[in-house]
């Protein structure tokens, strides 16, 4: 969200939306994208001064908080002033001016009355003297604009893959961010292998009647189905006109082939209450239990069965138990 903010309050977005890839920089040997009207660091700092890319602030900013951005540069003004009937030495931090801004140090000409009265003398008000006490911003002034910085990226319209990276490459530097890239995709990388693992151990108990430790060579035939269909789906959109289509494609036939696991789900809920209520000895342990796995190829008939007409199998049951079990 705060990426997103300073892209939007800086320009950067509404360059994005206009699309003019013309205004992009890119440096020898490279060839741009047109998502580089995102990215404020592909903009030369004469494009943002042109497009007011970036902040008008109302003094300098100063260059060590932050690489010169969030903070006002301040100025120490030594200067005589009428404390009472005294004339003394005081300290004030007052804020560099910038562009037509007020000198916050103007005195025009020496009190003639007063405690100060011939202590501020003219060298001490003359901006070219080396000892004045006054108007030391009474010359030129930098320019009141600041360009926004080159880690600002337009992350409303990049895709899901683009938005990670891009965020973590505001966090820091070119080198710091990067590393964090590397961390934050072998993180990734252990996140989608843990999750898999664990997909395929559930499928094998599932499909192994709910045993807590299934064959090994089942759950590897699932771990290998998973993969399969991942790299069938994903090579089959490949083709598209649009990139992201495959993993479209993937997503979709993820939500689909689901659907039909969230009825198993349910049975896994009522084996749930089943083990509780064992625990709690309300029903024996050494009941009469399933005598064929899902996947039993000793009975071809009823995998077949099973497999293309499940509801068959299910209305026996119901009509064995005298009803819909719970």
């Amino acid at each position: 969200i705060r990426m997103q903010r300073l892209a939007d309050a800086s320009g950067v977005c509404s360059a994005a939306y206009a699309g003019n890839t013309s205004l992009c920089s890119a440096g020898a040997g490279e060839q741009l994208s047109t998502k580089c009207v995102a990215y404020a660091a592909r903009y030369s700092k004469a494009v943002k001064e042109d497009r007011t890319m970036g902040w008008t602030t109302p003094c300098v900013l100063d260059p060590k908080y932050h690489g010169g951005y969030g903070r006002c540069k301040e100025f120490a003004w030594k200067r005589h002033v009428a404390v009472g009937k005294n004339c003394v030495l005081s300290t004030t931090w007052v804020k560099v001016p910038c562009g037509a801004g007020e000198d916050p140090t103007k005195l025009a000409a020496p009190p003639t009355e007063g405690p100060c009265a011939g202590t501020i003398k003219d060298e001490h008000v003359n901006p070219q003297s080396a000892s004045k006490m006054f108007n030391h911003f009474a010359g030129e002034r930098p320019s009141c604009f600041v360009p926004a910085q080159d880690n600002i990226v337009c992350l409303y319209n990049q895709g899901t893959t683009d938005i990670f990276f891009d965020q973590i490459a505001s966090y820091g530097p070119r080198g710091f961010s990067d590393l964090l890239s590397v961390i934050g995709l072998v993180a990734l990388i252990l996140y989608f292998v843990t999750s898999s693992d664990s997909g395929s151990f559930v499928v094998d108990i599932i499909s192994a009647n709910g045993h807590p430790d299934p064959p090994i060579p089942q759950r590897i035939f699932w771990s290998l189905t998973e993969g399969a269909t991942a790299c069938a789906l994903l090579a089959a959109g490949r083709n598209l006109p649009n990139s992201d289509g495959s993993l479209k494609a993937l997503q979709s036939a993820s939500m689909v082939t689901g659907l039909p696991y969230t009825f198993i789900l349910f049975w896994c809920a009522q084996s749930l209450v089943l083990l509780c209520r064992e625990e709690a000895g309300v029903i024996s342990k050494d009941r009469k239990t399933f005598n064929s796995f899902i996947l039993s190829f000793t009975n071809p008939r009823g995998l077949i069965m099973g497999f293309l007409a499940p509801g068959v199998g299910m209305g026996k049951v119901i009509k064995v138990v005298g009803g819909w079990p719970l």
